[in-house]
């Protein structure tokens, strides 16, 4: 449902970006019910398979994770978290070396401190005072910034709380940074401010190349759920979900074992994980009911 959103920022502000509109211009209001018309048709599209895929959730119980807070309770939480979301997706931007899979932090804030409410209200004064301005100066840079957040919407957790942040959350909006990046560079050299513009080329130039290293460096660690989830356990902050993901893919492979030496083995794997997860979630210890009796007939 997102790309609508940002095709009608195009239809909107497309003058801007081909240079056409002056900077300081009026609003444009009289291209919004244009830009309205040509994107319904795509919206209502989106929002059939969006309907249906949503069912497909509800029906598997991807939705069904205990959340009961009321909806002024939901609509403060997110409020707060979804700043401090976006603090740690400029971390996963910007320097994303020695990244957990899943980073923890927001995500496992139970109380919010007086720190964290103050963050987010400075957030969210800076974002109502920015972008008016930039509507105003600059609409090109304007459709940049505002597409990003429109390509992160489904990952505000709007619908449900879940997973807060995630490395692959940001490889579509991502590409909105290193348009804005390669649009001051060109707009400054073009305007004879080249101190300005071989900063910025330098730091485009940084920002990819810092992230095409930290994705070839992790690559290998993504061959299978052994080599991503064994680097996991090593760190201190590790979720019971990581041994859990772990045990999991033991036990399936064991269930396809052929080699009963080997089948073993891998059980004995599966349940040393989940005994090493026991002490970290204990309230999840209901969840395995079946699994002594499920490795014993796998025996």
């Amino acid at each position: 449902m997102v790309f609508p959103g940002v095709l009608f920022l195009l239809a909107l502000l497309q003058p801007a970006l081909r240079g056409e509109e002056p900077s300081g211009s009026p609003f444009p209001w009289h291209r919004i019910p244009k830009a309205l018309a040509g994107i319904l048709p795509h919206l209502i599209v989106s929002l059939i398979v969006s309907h249906w895929y949503c069912g497909v959730l509800t029906d598997f119980g991807a939705y069904d994770r205990g959340n009961a807070a009321a909806p002024l309770q939901q609509i403060a939480t997110l409020l707060v978290l979804n700043p401090l979301a976006w603090l740690r997706d400029l971390q996963l931007l910007v320097a994303p070396w020695n990244m957990p899979v899943i980073p923890l932090w927001p995500g496992n804030l139970t109380h919010f401190a007086f720190r964290h409410v103050a963050a987010a209200l400075a957030i969210w004064l800076s974002l109502i005072t920015f972008i008016p301005v930039l509507l105003h100066k600059r609409r090109d840079l304007a459709f940049y910034f505002l597409s990003f957040f429109v390509l992160m919407l489904p990952y505000m957790n709007l619908h449900y709380t879940g997973i807060w942040v995630a490395a692959r959350y940001l490889y579509f909006a991502a590409v909105c940074v290193v348009a804005l990046l390669a649009t001051v560079t060109a707009d400054s050299w073009r305007q004879g401010a080249r101190p300005l513009a071989w900063i910025t080329a330098s730091l485009l130039l940084l920002f990819c190349s810092v992230n095409i290293w930290c994705q070839t460096k992790a690559l290998p660690t993504w061959r299978n759920a052994e080599t991503l989830w064994t680097p996991e356990l090593l760190r201190p902050e590790t979720t019971p979900d990581t041994f859990y993901n772990l045990a999991s893919y033991y036990y399936t492979t064991a269930l396809s074992a052929t080699n009963p030496v080997e089948r073993e083995q891998l059980l004995q794997k599966t349940e040393a994980l989940v005994a090493r997860a026991r002490p970290r979630q204990a309230e999840f210890l209901g969840d395995f009911p079946p699994l002594k009796s499920d490795l014993k007939k796998l025996r």
